[in-house]
C-alpha cells in the first residue's frame, strides 16, 4: 500500500513487479478482489503527519484506514518513523508515539531504534533509512 502522496515519488511498477501484487493507494471498487489478510504490517517511512493521524484514529486515506483497522484487530504493526529532530521533539508527536506503543504498536524510534535526523537533512538521511530494522522487528513479533 502507499499513501496518495507516496505514489508520486515511489516506483509503483517496480514494487508491483517485486511483490507480484498491485500497489494500492485507494479503496477497491465494489466487486474488485480484496487484498489478502496481512500477518503483520510495517508503516515505513512513517512521517510526522502519518504517525499523528494514526495515533488519533484518523483514517482519511486508504493506508490509514487499513492500518487503523489492523491495529484494532490486533495485527502486529511496526512503525518506522522518518522524522527530523524538530518534529520528534514536539509534544503532539511524543504523545502519538506513546499512544501507539500503548496499543502494542512497535514504534522504532529513539536510542534503541532509529534516531530522528537533523532538520533540513532529510534528503541525505533517507539514503541510510534502516528498512531492515522494520523487517527484523516484524519477524521478531511474529
Amino acid at each position: 500500500m502507499a499513501t496518495p502522496a507516496a505514489v508520486s515519488f515511489i516506483d509503483v511498477e517496480a514494487l508491483e513487479k517485486q511483490t507480484g501484487r498491485p500497489v494500492r493507494s485507494q479503496h477497491r471498487a465494489p466487486g474488485d478482489p480484496r487484498s489478502p489478510k496481512a500477518d503483520a504490517i510495517i508503516v515505513a517511512p512513517a512521517t510526522f503527519n502519518t504517525i499523528n493521524k494514526l495515533a488519533s484514529g484518523i483514517a482519511d486515506n486508504y493506508v490509514l484506514d487499513v492500518v487503523n483497522e489492523a491495529i484494532g484487530l490486533g495485527v502486529p504493526t511496526v512503525v518506522l518513523p522518518f522524522v527530523n529532530s524538530a518534529y520528534a521533539g514536539r509534544a503532539p508527536f511524543r504523545d502519538s508515539v506513546r499512544k501507539l506503543k500503548g496499543e502494542e504498536v512497535s514504534v522504532l524510534i529513539g536510542k534503541d531504534a532509529f534516531a530522528p535526523h537533523e532538520a533540513g537533512s532529510g534528503s541525505s538521511a533517507f539514503d541510510t533509512f534502516p528498512w531492515q530494522l522494520a523487517l527484523d522487528q516484524a519477524e521478531k513479533i511474529l
